[in-house]
């Protein structure tokens, strides 16, 4: 004996009573879906106080974040051509643990060329995760495309506009006053307290 498909056979139905059960059903899922999306992004954006953001740093410390996406910005690491204090091997210890994506603001290819000069050595740092661009907005390009869980940058505008976007966002160097973003004076920091 051959069945009918549940939906074929609601669809032959002309009562009215089971078009309504069914507009019913669709609009309760529907509301509780955008009830279920507004509840997450809250929970994203919710005031982060002085303990979360050492919870973040905690965190980090812990290699909690093994296997996830870190965009990183060159001048983060690199001053006058010269590595940072401790930047180098702080580079070294997240490429090993996360997929780290390095964004390079760049003006010529002899600067792209010294850029991969100075990290042929580091392992785990893969060649097409090395972004090079020629505008301060290629890093908010980089970082929307990617979507990485933690963003490392310099500048205390792209900060604020990615604190809006992404999950954790790292400044270095100065502070802004935003829940949504970490800072920390140097990027060693985030792996070693100072």
């Amino acid at each position: 004996m051959h069945r009918k498909p549940f939906l074929e056979s609601v669809w032959q139905m002309p009562s009215p009573d089971v078009l309504t059960v069914i507009t019913a059903v669709i609009g309760a899922v529907s509301i509780y879906l955008f009830l279920l999306k507004d509840r997450r992004s809250g929970r994203r954006r919710e005031g982060t106080t002085t303990d979360s953001k050492l919870s973040f740093l905690n965190r980090m410390r812990d290699g909690q974040f093994k296997g996830r996406k870190m965009c990183i910005s060159w001048e983060v690491l690199v001053s006058g051509g010269e590595w940072r204090n401790g930047a180098r091997e702080a580079l070294v210890a997240c490429a090993s643990d996360m997929v780290v994506h390095l964004m390079c603001h760049i003006k010529n290819d002899d600067e792209k060329g010294n850029i991969l000069s100075m990290i042929k050595d580091i392992k785990g740092l893969e060649r097409h995760r090395i972004l090079f661009c020629s505008t301060a907005k290629g890093y908010d390009a980089f970082c929307r495309q990617i979507k990485p869980f933690i963003a490392v940058t310099h500048d205390e505008g792209q900060a604020s506009f990615l604190g809006d976007i992404l999950a954790s966002v790292v400044l270095v160097g100065s502070t802004v006053s935003s829940p949504s973003v970490t800072c920390v004076s140097a990027f060693s920091e985030l792996l070693h307290p100072s």
